[in-house]
């Protein structure tokens, strides 16, 4: 569990550049905090130290195509397959191991290439793009400039964000602790 103090220095580290994005795109700040708070482990991930990588946000084509860097690390991924159907997740040797969920599916731990930025503006920016652009994520988008934190977490999901099957109740989980971490709380820590 990361420490209530780094907690509040993280959302104060990060308001100003979610600020940016309200401006550009019109989302709402909060909802950028909660979830980089919740894919980096408030900043203290590797990905997040070594990568700046604030949402976990994965190598595509188009990245490798613009020869940008990448940082390959291992990462918990869910299946609604049983582990014995599942040859490879995107490419053939990136599964490290497998098991079953117990309910039909599989928890794997699979090699990826994640995005590697030069700073948090940089990750911030590219996240916003990706909400605001991708047409997957046009609900999420929609719900990310009203501000309602719960549809948005919901459409994240349900666009394929992430393949944990309780991602959005987690996110509401981390969206109540920014929330509760206050301003006039966050002045305090230098």
């Amino acid at each position: 569990m990361v420490p209530l103090v780094d907690r509040i220095r993280f959302k104060k580290r990060l308001l100003p550049i979610a600020e940016t994005v309200r401006e550009e795109y019109g989302i709402e700040p909060l909802l950028c905090v909660t979830q980089a708070a919740h894919e980096s482990n408030w900043g203290e991930s590797q990905l997040a130290r070594v990568a700046d990588n604030l949402f976990g946000m994965t190598a595509t084509q188009s990245w490798y195509d613009l020869k940008k860097d990448v940082y390959p690390i291992g990462t918990r991924e869910y299946s609604k397959f049983p582990p014995e159907k599942i040859r490879y997740w995107n490419r053939s040797g990136d599964i490290i191991s497998k098991v079953s969920d117990g309910n039909g599916g599989s928890i794997l731990m699979v090699e990826v290439d994640f995005r590697k930025y030069k700073n948090w503006d940089e990750s911030v920016a590219d996240w916003a793009n990706k909400i605001a652009t991708k047409e997957r994520y046009k609900q999420a988008y929609y719900y990310a400039k009203t501000g309602d934190a719960k549809d948005f977490f919901a459409s994240l999901q349900a666009g394929g964000w992430a393949t944990d099957p309780n991602y959005a109740l987690k996110m509401m989980g981390v969206y109540d602790v920014v929330l509760g971490l206050k301003d006039e709380d966050t002045q305090t820590i230098v």
